[in-house]
């Protein structure tokens, strides 16, 4: 077990640094050196001017007509470089400020007119404070104002190459139909072959060149070629081996088949899309390869690498010569159509792509490169809608068969997005918006592969959590007793797997958004915005602020927490104080610690504390009016809630009724009673009220079962009965241990009582029930009698109503007399 979840674990690590490591991170900032985490105060002074420059040089050259996307590209670049450092000297300097206003507010304000003058030093010291503060404030100000035009001027770079980008993939491509078209983009083939054959030629003698130009770069490039296909082959035999693995330990079935699924996909997928690249940034990275072969062999390798796994992702789902590990349910002739079509149309699409790249590179005719489109957008659009096809046709001859099919709604939506993107592909394609429909079969592509990749692992994260859970908690077995009913999985693991599957999410939107012109310092600003503040209608909101200020109170309340019970455990019993005086003391003591956390916290938000007194004197006024009662049930709910003397899923008995607590707002509590009826309970009634609560503390109850037996029965015998029935109940504790209590002569019985311990008070119906079987039962075996009362009826012929008197004998007999007068 504990290895199997150890593999697991070792394939999400490894999945993740599949992701993660781009030999391309190490380039990253191009544009200039990396941003350093903090400036001094020393460094700031040299830098805000150079921000300033900088940034009017940008807003220059974007007023220019005729920048090119490489300009923007590289200007963007210095923007987020310079937001980032203005961003962290603005922290910086913030504290500078904060130092100085505290040490000026410790020396306290000038002397005014009138009163003693101060000493010369602490007028020279407040000179030189003053001074320090307003250095200090003038560059918090500008790397402040630097931030904004930064912040600024990345936005309209973003919006400029995002129009451009949606304006080049709505031009119209005019012509397609006339022959004169397609003569032209037969003809551009003609020098192709040869301009080809030069490229190769040329960047092959400058790779010979620039590797033997060092001696040290041959030996750095076996090394580092050697280094890749000993860790494809370690990966490869670790995915192997975990599908073995898992197919030796639990066989084949519906809940691991998606991590088969998974395992597979890495191996076959992901380990082998990779490959190529890796490769490339290899010869890359030592600066082997031409600028034209090296802008070629990228998007070349990329669209290998994406095909590759595109079509592993298909024979994953598929399985079409592997039945038992099919995820989509699919008859096998379909599913072997489909996987062929894909096979062939994508083998067919990345050779499209690769000449279409090629063509670019060699500098050919517009016509080649809007002709390939063209073809690569109809190969697309036919492949999808041809699978479409089948999956449909399968469908409806699987429902014809089985009848009525539930069909997940997700698959439905997602089904009918693939309808959709591959009819408007086809209808961009022949109105002549090629470039339009170009970017959908991109998007249909990537984004398929997104969302089933994205779908497998999150039924990866599904089952490895569930292993966990049961190896922490154990399968509960809900037939045995009331703790193994009660076994619930960890939540640690429930927590783990929820912020795995959000990332899993958030990983998977941002991917998605990135095709659409969007990138991910984009998408960082808005977070970034988020989590250090928004402006909204004046007031700031800040997703940190906010997050300091919830750790800040729980810091406290944990404090608070454990003095609490610091008190009542070590420090109170060892004082003479009365129980009560006690009980009062630590009351108050963790009321108050819960209030200053609460204004800690409220403060550390940012929140006016002086606005309360205006919240008090709305509800003054309120109160004056007639809301006493709500503001009674107002004030009753937070009490509630704070000392939680009732919860949710408690058992209590009030005078408005009797059932389970389902709800505590802070006006009213809602009470399920058992015939399935919701009472509304005021809160102030059961905060002033008796309430009786079976499960405040515990669930832990008494049960007592009243049993009379007759006078001829032995009173031991029947105490050991009924000792034996209560702890053969599964369902009664051990300790403490049932009693009987023998409890009065009775009139027509000798009275006992059978006194038991539930664990959970909530089966105590069913524990009276079962031990009232099983007693009786018992009883008669042994010929122990259970009496009731019985009366002896006298009728007389003088009497106008019968006399009833209680009769001197346990038996039930009724005598009739009849009194005969004398004629």
């Amino acid at each position: 077990m504990h290895s199997s979840l150890l593999r697991h674990f070792l394939s999400l690590v490894i999945l993740a640094l599949v992701f993660v490591a781009n030999p391309a991170s190490a380039q990253t900032n191009t544009g200039g050196s990396p941003v350093a985490e903090s400036q001094p105060a020393q460094q700031n002074e040299s830098a805000l001017p150079n921000w300033g420059r900088t940034l009017d040089v940008t807003e220059q050259a974007l007023e220019r007509e005729g920048i090119t996307a490489e300009d923007l590209e590289r200007l963007l670049i210095e923007v987020i470089k310079i937001r980032e450092e203005a961003s962290a000297s603005v922290q910086d300097l913030q504290s500078e400020v904060n130092l100085a206003r505290q040490q000026l507010e410790e020396l306290g304000p000038a002397p005014k007119e009138g009163e003693p003058e101060e000493t010369p030093e602490a007028k020279a010291q407040r000179d030189r404070l003053n001074a320090d503060f307003a250095v200090v404030d003038g560059r918090l100000k500008e790397a402040r104002l630097a931030l904004v035009r930064a912040s600024q001027i990345q936005r309209n770079i973003s919006n400029e190459i995002h129009n451009r980008f949606f304006g080049a993939i709505s031009e119209r491509s005019n012509g397609l139909i006339e022959f004169s078209f397609w003569r032209k983009f037969l003809s551009g083939f003609e020098g192709y072959f040869k301009s080809f054959r030069l490229l190769m030629h040329d960047s092959y003698s400058i790779l010979v060149r620039n590797l033997m130009a060092e001696t040290w770069k041959p030996f750095v490039l076996v090394f580092f070629l050697l280094l890749t296909i000993v860790v494809f082959l370690r990966l490869r035999r670790f995915f192997t081996e975990a599908i073995a693995h898992e197919v030796e330990e639990h066989g084949v079935s519906a809940e691991n088949k998606s991590v088969i699924a998974f395992y597979r996909f890495c191996r076959n997928g992901l380990l082998i899309g990779l490959l190529p690249f890796v490769v490339y940034r290899i010869f890359s990275g030592l600066g082997l390869l031409t600028s034209r072969l090296d802008t070629l062999l990228q998007e070349s390798v990329l669209a290998l690498g994406f095909v590759i796994a595109a079509l592993s992702l298909a024979k994953v789902l598929l399985s079409p010569r592997e039945t038992q590990y099919r995820i989509f349910e699919l008859n096998d002739g379909p599913a072997n159509r489909i996987y062929t079509n894909l096979l062939v149309s994508l083998s067919l699409a990345v050779f499209l792509i690769v000449q279409n790249r090629t063509s670019v590179t060699l500098v050919s005719p517009i016509e080649v490169s809007v002709g390939l489109s063209l073809l690569f957008c109809l190969v697309i659009s036919g492949t999808f809608l041809a699978s479409l096809w089948i999956a449909r046709r399968d469908m409806r001859s699987r429902l014809a068969v089985h009848g009525n099919i539930a069909v997940p709604r997700f698959w439905r939506f997602f089904n009918f997005i693939l309808w959709l993107l591959s009819l408007a592909i086809l209808a961009s394609a022949l109105f002549g918006y090629v470039a339009f429909g170009e970017f959908l079969s991109q998007q249909l592509l990537f984004g398929s592969v997104v969302v089933l990749s994205a779908l497998l692992l999150l039924r990866f994260v599904d089952y490895v959590f569930s292993r966990l859970a049961e190896t922490l908690t154990g399968p509960a077995d809900l037939s045995a007793t009331p703790e193994a009913e009660e076994k619930r999985p960890n939540q640690l693991v429930i927590l783990g797997s929820g912020l795995i599957k959000l990332l899993i999410y958030s990983l998977a939107g941002l991917l998605l958004l990135l095709p659409w012109g969007y990138r991910t310092s984009d998408v960082f600003q808005i977070f970034e915005s988020l989590f250090f503040g928004v402006e909204v209608g004046g007031i700031s909101i800040s997703i940190s602020t906010v997050m300091i200020a919830i750790a800040l109170f729980f810091v406290g309340y944990t404090i608070t927490i454990s003095l609490r019970s610091w008190l009542n455990n070590k420090f109170l019993p060892t004082t003479s104080l009365d129980v009560g005086v006690s009980n009062s003391i630590s009351t108050v003591f963790g009321y108050a610690g819960f209030i200053l956390a609460a204004i800690f916290a409220v403060s550390a938000a940012g929140f006016d504390l002086s606005n309360l007194a205006i919240v008090a004197g709305a509800l003054s006024v309120g109160v004056g009016f007639g809301l006493q009662s709500i503001v009674n049930n107002f004030v009753s709910g937070l009490i509630l809630l704070a000392e939680r003397p009732i919860k949710a899923g408690d058992w209590i008995v009030t005078s408005g009724g009797e059932g389970t607590v389902r709800k505590i707002s802070v006006r009213s509590t809602e009470i399920e009673t058992f015939d399935r009826a919701t009472v509304i309970v005021p809160n102030s009634t059961l905060i002033t009220d008796n309430v009786t609560n079976w499960t405040h503390q515990n669930k832990l109850g008494r049960v007592i079962v009243p049993i009379g037996v007759s006078y001829d029965s032995d009173p031991e015998q029947v105490k050991e009965i009924l000792l034996d029935c209560a702890k053969a109940h599964r369902l009664v504790l051990g300790r403490p241990g049932p009693q009987v209590f023998f409890m009065d002569f009775g009139a027509s019985s000798l009275d006992f009582q059978l006194r038991v311990f539930l664990s959970d008070i909530n089966y105590s119906l069913t524990v009276q029930s079962e031990l009232r079987f099983e007693i009786l039962k018992l009883f008669r075996e042994a010929n122990i009698e259970i009496p009731f009362p019985q009366n002896d009826v006298h009728i007389r012929s003088d009497a106008t109503k019968p006399v009833v008197k209680k009769p001197a004998t346990r038996k039930r007999t009724t005598t009739r007399k009849t009194s005969t007068s004398k004629a």
